[in-house]
C-alpha cells in the first residue's frame, strides 16, 4: 500500500477487499498489590479498590492444573463433565468396615488438601486384628481411577478396590482379598476370590515411607486393576478372567455384580498391640499431594475439584476496539465542524465500538 496517498482514496481502494487494523489503546493503569487490585483511569479520579480471589487467580493461572485431565478448581461444565462415573458424595469421609466405635479418630493429613485420612490404630486387647477402612457413599462405574496410600512406618496392609457384596466380618485374619468381591495386593502378594495369592516380590510387608498407588480402569469385561510404587509402575496386576487381550499377573473375575459393577478403594491393615509399625497408613486423593506417586495419565483421583464461582471477577479487556470491513458506512464515523466553524470541514474517524474514543484515520491499515 502507498502510504502518500489521502486517507479518501485509500478508502476507495479498500472497498473490495477485507482490512485489519490492529490498534491498541490502553488509558486505563492496573496496579496489583498483593490481594488487591486497585484501578485508576487517567487523571485519578474515580478510584476502585477489588478484592482478588486467590481461587479465582490460581484458576486463571497456567501452572493451577497438575495433570492435564484434572485441576483443583473447576467451573460447572468442567467439573459436570470429570464427574462422570462417579456416584454418591462429593466429600470424602473414611469409615471402617464394618463400623467400629472402638476405632480412635481420623487424623488430619495431606498437604494441599487436608482431610481426616490418617489411620493410626492399636489393639488393646493383645490380639492380631485386621481392620479395613473405605470411603464413605463413594462408587465408581466407568473410567479410570486412582489414589494412593501412605505408609509411614511400613507394616503389613493391603490396597486395592471393592464392589458390593464386600462386608468382612469383625475378626481375625479377614479384609481385602478373602472374597470374592474385592482384590488388593500387600506389597509382596496379591490377595484375591477368598484368601489365593499369588507371590510377585520377596519382600513380606511395606517398607517405611512406601507410597502405594492403585489403579483401576472400569470398562466391562476391560476392567483390569493397576499398582504403582513410590511412582514405579510395577504392573497390571488383575485383569477379568474372560479378557484373553489384557496381559495381567492374575486372572480372575472382577465382574461379580455382571458388567454394570461399581467399586470403591479399600484399604485393610494389619494390626498389632504395642508394635509400632503397625496400624498406621494415609489416604492420599489429592494430585497435588501425590509427589511420591503422580497421577497417570489418562486417570482421575477420587478428589472433585472446587467450584470456580466467577461473580464479580475482573478480568482485562480492550479499553477501545476498531473494526474495518467492506462496508465503510458501518465501520466509520464521519464527523462534521459545529455550522458556527466557517471551514465546515468533514472528518473520518474509524468507529470505536467500546468507549466511542474513535479515531482519527491516520493508522497503518494492513491488507
Amino acid at each position: 500500500m502507498n502510504m502518500n496517498k489521502p486517507p479518501d482514496e485509500t478508502l476507495k481502494q479498500g472497498r473490495n477487499r477485507s482490512w485489519l487494523l490492529v490498534e491498541y489503546v490502553r488509558k486505563n493503569q492496573i496496579v496489583e498489590n498483593k490481594l488487591d487490585i486497585i484501578i485508576r483511569n487517567k487523571n485519578g479520579s474515580n478510584q476502585m479498590k477489588i478484592i482478588r480471589d486467590p481461587i479465582i487467580s490460581q484458576y486463571l493461572s497456567e501452572t493451577s492444573s497438575i495433570d492435564q485431565d484434572w485441576k483443583p478448581i473447576a467451573s460447572k461444565s468442567e467439573i459436570k463433565s470429570y464427574k462422570k462415573g462417579r456416584l454418591g458424595n462429593y466429600d470424602i469421609q473414611i469409615i471402617s468396615v464394618p463400623t467400629n466405635d472402638n476405632i480412635p479418630v481420623f487424623e488430619e493429613c495431606g498437604i494441599k488438601h487436608k482431610f481426616k485420612g490418617r489411620v493410626n490404630i492399636n489393639d488393646d486387647i493383645g490380639n492380631i486384628r485386621y481392620r479395613t477402612f473405605v470411603p464413605a457413599d463413594i462408587e465408581l462405574n466407568e473410567g479410570k481411577w486412582y489414589f494412593c496410600v501412605r505408609l509411614p512406618l511400613g507394616g503389613v496392609a493391603r490396597i486395592g478396590w471393592a464392589t458390593k457384596g464386600f462386608n468382612p466380618p469383625l475378626h481375625d485374619s479377614y479384609g481385602i482379598g478373602n472374597d470374592k468381591y474385592s482384590w488388593g495386593f500387600d506389597g509382596s502378594s496379591g490377595v484375591y476370590d477368598q484368601r489365593q495369592r499369588r507371590i510377585l516380590y520377596s519382600q513380606n510387608s511395606w517398607e517405611e515411607e512406601a507410597v502405594c498407588g492403585c489403579g483401576i480402569e472400569i470398562d466391562g469385561k476391560n476392567t483390569n486393576i493397576k499398582y504403582w510404587l513410590n511412582g514405579k509402575f510395577i504392573g497390571t496386576l488383575y485383569s477379568h478372567s474372560e479378557n484373553t487381550t489384557i496381559k495381567s499377573a492374575i486372572k480372575t473375575n472382577l465382574l461379580p455384580n455382571g458388567v454394570f459393577a461399581t467399586y470403591f478403594p479399600a484399604v485393610t491393615v494389619k494390626v498389632y498391640r504395642n508394635v509400632a509399625n503397625t496400624g498406621v497408613f494415609e489416604f492420599i486423593f489429592s494430585p497435588e499431594d501425590m509427589t511420591e506417586c503422580p497421577l497417570p495419565n489418562g486417570y482421575k483421583p477420587l478428589l472433585m475439584p472446587k467450584l470456580l464461582t466467577m461473580e464479580n471477577v475482573l478480568v482485562a479487556y480492550p479499553y477501545s476496539a476498531y473494526l474495518i470491513g467492506n462496508d465503510i458506512q458501518q465501520y466509520f464515523y464521519t464527523s462534521r465542524c459545529p455550522k458556527n466553524d466557517s471551514n465546515d470541514k468533514k472528518t473520518s474517524l474509524l468507529r470505536d465500538f467500546v468507549n466511542d474514543q474513535h479515531l482519527k484515520f491516520h493508522s497503518m491499515l494492513i491488507w
